[in-house]
């Protein structure tokens, strides 16, 4: 418990619009984390929500660690972040961002059909959870392939947002550093471990949802 207040008074430094709630699930406390956030507006019907997991590994073989969801209702945006302190948190993780995302009948994902998807369903699984089926499910990934082919090099997100923004991130955690820096902070307690991977994840949401509404305009890549 102590980490986690010590992470939610990190988190509230960094964004002081935030808030964190420490909430108690089966197998323990977990850090909820939510922000209000000005996105673009789509004609996409709501309630949508887009869906990034924080992850231990690449196959589903190791856990999950944070369920990271941007949820739209009548216009307005808010950051969701669950986070599991410990891996063993997995399970109450997974419960808690499953109740809010399917609240939302349709979800986008950024190679979600291959990655996050997947790997969420193999991790409940894993606890003899109920998998998460979204009603209507939107990879943004193939959004980007079939509309701005030949305008970008490659359709990594990070390639994605650069094009958008005019320029790479900012001071951005190395997706290949997420899993030792989770570790250090699971061995550690310290906050600093952490804190990156939140804005990570974050910025991915964002990204994610920018790139829908600038395909659904019939925008290109670099398009003001």
């Amino acid at each position: 418990m102590k980490r986690l207040r010590l992470l939610r008074d990190a988190l509230t430094a960094a964004s002081p619009a935030g808030e964190g709630i420490i909430r108690r699930g089966l197998e323990g406390a977990y850090l909820h984390w939510t922000q209000a956030v000005r996105v673009p507006r789509a004609r996409l019907a709501d309630p949508a929500v887009v869906l990034d997991l924080e992850t231990t590994g690449l196959t589903g073989d190791t856990p999950l660690f944070l369920v990271g969801l941007l949820a739209r209702n009548n216009g307005d945006a808010t950051l969701h972040q669950f986070f599991a302190p410990a891996p063993d948190r997995e399970a109450t993780v997974l419960r808690a961002a499953r109740r809010l995302a399917r609240c939302h009948g349709t979800v986008l994902t950024y190679n979600g059909s291959t990655f996050d998807l997947p790997y969420w369903r193999r991790r409940a699984r894993r606890h003899d959870l109920e998998p998460f089926h979204p009603a209507t499910h939107i990879d943004v990934l193939h959004l980007c392939r079939r509309a701005w082919r030949g305008q970008l090099p490659r359709f990594r997100l990070i390639t994605v947002e650069a094009a958008l923004n005019g320029g790479p991130r900012s001071d951005d955690l190395p997706s290949y550093q997420i899993p030792s820096h989770y570790h250090r902070f699971v061995e550690s307690g310290d906050p600093r471990w952490v804190v990156p991977i939140f804005r990570h994840n974050a910025d991915d949401l964002l990204t994610t949802w920018r790139a829908y509404c600038r395909i659904e305009r019939g925008l290109g890549p670099y398009d003001a």
